[in-house]
């Protein structure tokens, strides 16, 4: 569970080194996985050398808060996970007053305690989802093809 919440704040991290993966305007599901103290920190991406680093911090229950930087620029996200047949996928949405709200998706998986890699959903996916039943459905249909996520993983660590 610990390396689960750490994805999460990796897949945020994510998100901004990678270019757009897949958009929805429902998330996969309503929050109902807790919060994980362990994910909880400064990650940085393994594949950039560790110029861009991530603050992940709990927001509720529930959220989890991220804060990408830059250089001098920051952005800010929220995160949660879904448990979607045994595999975790991170619903990740840009807070920026000129972001569009939109989630984008992640499946996460945990190497080791303090290393995370997310695979994005690939904007490939033309499908158009009214409601995160027939979401959750879609993904767990397609999730254990190769094409349904984009070529490159984002590899992130705790240093």
């Amino acid at each position: 569970m610990k390396n689960i919440i750490a994805a999460i704040s990796l897949v945020v991290l994510g998100f901004m080194l990678q270019g757009c993966p897949y958009e929805s305007a429902v998330p996969i599901d309503q929050p109902s996985i807790k919060i994980n103290p362990a994910l909880l920190g400064t990650w940085f991406s393994r594949d950039d050398g560790g110029n861009k680093h991530y603050e992940v911090t709990q927001k509720d229950a529930y959220h989890y808060s991220i804060r990408e930087t830059d250089g001098s620029q920051d952005n800010f996200y929220e995160a949660y996970l879904s448990d979607v047949s045994g595999a975790s996928f991170i619903n990740l949405r840009a807070l920026q007053q000129d972001s569009d709200k939109n989630f984008v998706f992640y499946k996460l998986t945990t190497p080791s305690s303090n290393e995370l890699t997310l695979s994005e959903i690939t904007d490939n996916v033309d499908e158009v989802f009214s409601s995160s039943a027939d979401l959750k459905k879609f993904i767990k249909s397609n999730m254990k093809n190769s094409y349904f996520y984009g070529r490159d993983e984002i590899h992130l660590i705790r240093k």
